[in-house]
Protein backbone atom coordinates (compact mmCIF):
# COMPACT_ATOMS: atom_id res chain seq x y z
CA UNK A 1 0.00 0.00 0.00
CA UNK A 2 1.47 3.85 -1.07
CA UNK A 3 1.89 5.93 1.84
CA UNK A 4 -0.21 9.24 2.13
CA UNK A 5 1.47 11.97 0.80
CA UNK A 6 1.02 15.71 1.44
CA UNK A 7 -2.08 17.09 -1.25
CA UNK A 8 -2.26 13.85 -2.56
CA UNK A 9 -3.26 10.65 -0.30
CA UNK A 10 -6.31 10.82 2.02
CA UNK A 11 -4.62 10.13 5.42
CA UNK A 12 -5.78 6.74 7.07
CA UNK A 13 -7.06 8.53 9.60
CA UNK A 14 -10.15 9.98 6.60
CA UNK A 15 -13.30 7.84 7.54
CA UNK A 16 -15.17 10.05 5.08
CA UNK A 17 -15.41 9.25 2.00
CA UNK A 18 -15.90 11.70 -1.09
CA UNK A 19 -18.75 12.41 -3.36
CA UNK A 20 -19.82 13.55 -7.00
CA UNK A 21 -22.48 16.22 -6.49
CA UNK A 22 -24.79 17.82 -9.10
CA UNK A 23 -26.74 20.68 -8.88
CA UNK A 24 -30.13 21.17 -11.05
CA UNK A 25 -29.57 24.33 -13.30
CA UNK A 26 -32.89 24.71 -14.42
CA UNK A 27 -34.64 25.03 -10.93
CA UNK A 28 -34.68 28.55 -9.09
CA UNK A 29 -33.66 27.18 -5.59
CA UNK A 30 -31.80 24.47 -6.35
CA UNK A 31 -29.12 22.63 -3.90
CA UNK A 32 -26.11 20.83 -4.60
CA UNK A 33 -27.61 16.92 -4.30
CA UNK A 34 -24.87 13.83 -3.79
CA UNK A 35 -25.49 11.46 -6.92
CA UNK A 36 -26.33 7.64 -5.92
CA UNK A 37 -22.92 5.03 -6.87
CA UNK A 38 -24.33 1.94 -7.96
CA UNK A 39 -22.35 -1.44 -8.58
CA UNK A 40 -19.12 0.51 -7.13
CA UNK A 41 -16.91 -1.94 -5.60
CA UNK A 42 -15.43 -0.50 -2.98
CA UNK A 43 -16.13 1.71 -0.03
CA UNK A 44 -13.26 3.63 -0.68
CA UNK A 45 -13.59 6.73 -2.80
CA UNK A 46 -11.49 9.96 -3.23
CA UNK A 47 -12.31 11.53 -6.23
CA UNK A 48 -10.59 14.72 -7.53
CA UNK A 49 -9.74 15.32 -11.71
CA UNK A 50 -12.92 14.34 -13.68
CA UNK A 51 -14.13 14.62 -16.94
CA UNK A 52 -17.32 13.66 -19.15
CA UNK A 53 -18.02 12.16 -22.46
CA UNK A 54 -21.08 12.21 -24.32
CA UNK A 55 -21.51 9.31 -27.01
CA UNK A 56 -24.44 7.50 -28.54
CA UNK A 57 -24.61 3.72 -28.40
CA UNK A 58 -24.83 1.97 -31.52
CA UNK A 59 -26.96 -0.40 -30.32
CA UNK A 60 -29.97 0.87 -28.31
CA UNK A 61 -29.10 4.72 -30.28
CA UNK A 62 -29.87 5.79 -26.65
CA UNK A 63 -27.19 8.98 -25.25
CA UNK A 64 -24.65 7.91 -22.84
CA UNK A 65 -23.07 10.44 -20.36
CA UNK A 66 -19.89 8.44 -18.82
CA UNK A 67 -17.71 10.02 -16.04
CA UNK A 68 -14.53 9.47 -15.67
CA UNK A 69 -12.94 10.05 -12.21
CA UNK A 70 -9.34 10.26 -10.83
CA UNK A 71 -10.05 7.88 -7.05
CA UNK A 72 -7.24 8.44 -4.50
CA UNK A 73 -8.12 5.41 -2.74
CA UNK A 74 -5.79 4.48 0.20
CA UNK A 75 -5.06 1.41 -2.43
CA UNK A 76 -3.42 3.32 -4.95
CA UNK A 77 -4.42 5.61 -7.75
CA UNK A 78 -7.59 4.45 -9.93
CA UNK A 79 -9.72 5.63 -12.13
CA UNK A 80 -13.31 5.20 -11.69
CA UNK A 81 -15.44 4.94 -14.85
CA UNK A 82 -19.16 5.82 -14.40
CA UNK A 83 -21.96 6.18 -16.76
CA UNK A 84 -24.58 8.98 -15.22
CA UNK A 85 -28.17 9.16 -15.36
CA UNK A 86 -30.02 12.38 -14.46
CA UNK A 87 -32.94 10.38 -12.98
CA UNK A 88 -32.66 9.17 -10.96
CA UNK A 89 -29.31 10.98 -10.03
CA UNK A 90 -26.93 7.51 -10.13
CA UNK A 91 -23.68 6.99 -11.37
CA UNK A 92 -23.42 3.06 -12.12
CA UNK A 93 -19.63 1.56 -11.57
CA UNK A 94 -18.58 0.62 -15.22
CA UNK A 95 -14.68 -0.08 -15.02
CA UNK A 96 -12.14 0.56 -12.83
CA UNK A 97 -8.60 1.13 -14.40
CA UNK A 98 -4.98 1.06 -12.64
CA UNK A 99 -1.80 1.63 -13.99
CA UNK A 100 1.82 2.18 -12.54
CA UNK A 101 1.99 5.14 -14.75
CA UNK A 102 -0.25 6.91 -12.72
CA UNK A 103 1.76 8.40 -10.52
CA UNK A 104 0.20 11.35 -8.86
CA UNK A 105 -2.57 11.69 -11.51
CA UNK A 106 -4.21 15.26 -11.17
CA UNK A 107 -6.46 16.05 -13.86
CA UNK A 108 -8.10 13.69 -16.71
CA UNK A 109 -9.84 14.23 -20.05
CA UNK A 110 -12.05 11.44 -21.68
CA UNK A 111 -11.47 11.03 -25.68
CA UNK A 112 -13.80 8.26 -26.42
CA UNK A 113 -16.34 6.06 -24.35
CA UNK A 114 -12.77 4.00 -23.52
CA UNK A 115 -9.65 5.91 -23.58
CA UNK A 116 -9.01 9.19 -22.04
CA UNK A 117 -5.91 11.35 -20.92
CA UNK A 118 -4.65 12.34 -17.44
CA UNK A 119 -2.06 14.21 -16.33
CA UNK A 120 0.42 13.35 -13.48
CA UNK A 121 1.36 16.17 -10.42
CA UNK A 122 4.53 14.72 -10.21
CA UNK A 123 7.08 12.72 -12.65
CA UNK A 124 8.03 10.69 -9.68
CA UNK A 125 7.15 9.47 -6.45
CA UNK A 126 9.61 10.46 -4.75
CA UNK A 127 8.97 12.86 -1.37
CA UNK A 128 12.43 13.89 -0.89
CA UNK A 129 13.26 14.77 -4.51
CA UNK A 130 9.50 16.63 -4.47
CA UNK A 131 10.62 18.60 -1.41
CA UNK A 132 13.79 20.14 -3.02
CA UNK A 133 12.25 21.35 -5.85
CA UNK A 134 9.76 22.99 -3.82
CA UNK A 135 12.09 24.09 -1.63
CA UNK A 136 13.93 26.09 -4.62
CA UNK A 137 10.71 27.06 -6.81
CA UNK A 138 9.81 29.38 -3.05
CA UNK A 139 13.82 30.04 -2.38
CA UNK A 140 14.27 31.39 -5.99
CA UNK A 141 10.79 32.51 -6.36
CA UNK A 142 11.03 35.28 -3.36
CA UNK A 143 14.74 36.17 -3.71
CA UNK A 144 14.49 37.04 -7.84
CA UNK A 145 12.46 40.61 -6.42
CA UNK A 146 10.11 39.63 -9.49
CA UNK A 147 7.26 42.12 -8.87
CA UNK A 148 4.28 40.44 -11.04
CA UNK A 149 3.75 36.92 -8.87
CA UNK A 150 2.01 35.41 -11.64
CA UNK A 151 4.87 35.76 -14.36
CA UNK A 152 7.30 34.50 -11.88
CA UNK A 153 4.89 30.89 -11.13
CA UNK A 154 5.32 30.33 -15.14
CA UNK A 155 8.94 29.74 -14.75
CA UNK A 156 8.85 26.93 -12.61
Amino acid sequence: MKESSFFHRPSQKTAHNGGIYTLPLDEKTSTPREAKLKAFPSEDFHPTGMSLYRFQDPDSLAWVDRLFVINHSHKGDIVEIFDYAPKPNTLTHVQSVQSSLFVTPKDIVAVDKDRFYLTNHHVKQVKFAHRVRIFFFFFFFFRSGVTDKRLAIGRI
